[in-house]
């Protein structure tokens, strides 16, 4: 039986063993996937919920929408202010929005490190002066 299981695991290992530009937004969906998971589980499991303040009050949530919003969060802060200024759309559209644009942070966070990792000294200077202009950048949008 082990002698079946190994090869498995070690195609799945595989499967992970590679650049963090293509690992963060893999892991993303996994997680989007699991907190799907947990929501259909809380259809049996009612109990399966987490409360936590948010704005000085207390909100619970099915914990599968809290896993999804927790890490869907730069999805969330990026293009929610950009929807902001656009008109109404429907809430499948600024689901799709939302993760896209996640997924797209996850993609720039892995690539910048896979760069970083590789870099030179004086490259890697270039790439943290630019990750800090890229920061306070979005700090002015979310702010606008």
């Amino acid at each position: 039986m082990l002698k079946r299981v190994l090869p498995r695991l070690k195609k799945l290992l595989s499967f992970f063993k590679k650049d963090l530009k293509v690992l963060l937004p893999q892991l993303y969906l996994i997680g989007i996937l699991i907190g799907f998971i947990v929501l259909l589980l809380y259809a049996a499991f009612p109990n399966l919920f987490v409360c936590t303040a948010l704005l000085g009050q207390e909100v619970c949530f099915p914990t599968g929408i809290f896993i999804g919003m927790v890490i869907s969060l730069p999805g969330y802060i990026i293009a929610g202010n950009i929807m902001t200024k656009l008109p109404t759309l429907p809430a499948a559209i600024s689901f799709l929005i939302v993760v896209i644009v996640s997924i797209l942070f996850y993609y720039l966070v892995g690539l910048f490190f896979d760069k970083f990792k590789k870099a030179a000294y004086e490259e890697r200077i270039r790439l943290i002066v630019l990750a800090i202009f890229i920061l306070l950048l979005t700090m002015i949008v979310v702010l606008i």
